[in-house]
């Protein structure tokens, strides 16, 4: 059982669930993003701005990463050299 608290009780329970559903997907980037990337480790920013470059550079270097990841693979199976080791 998930008990789902909201302040405004106008809300019916299914939007309720969905916009809990959306969040949540928002949640596990951010999870990901300071675990996995060092978001919260490598930068601390003092203003918005700065923080919003960092987590722009954060993602694409993430992006950047995942590609490689894919077309190094994809080289794997075909039995061909990779591209780039990483």
């Amino acid at each position: 059982m998930i008990t789902l608290l909201c302040t405004d009780i106008t809300v019916d329970k299914e939007d309720i669930l969905r916009i809990y559903a959306n969040r949540w997907d928002i949640e596990v980037v951010f999870k990901v993003s300071k675990g996995l990337l060092n978001l919260n480790k490598e930068f601390k920013a003092v203003s918005f701005d700065m923080i919003i470059s960092h987590i722009s550079i954060v993602f694409t270097r993430h992006m950047i990463l995942e590609y490689i990841k894919k077309n190094t693979r994809r080289h794997q199976i075909l039995n061909k050299k990779p591209v780039l080791v990483l």
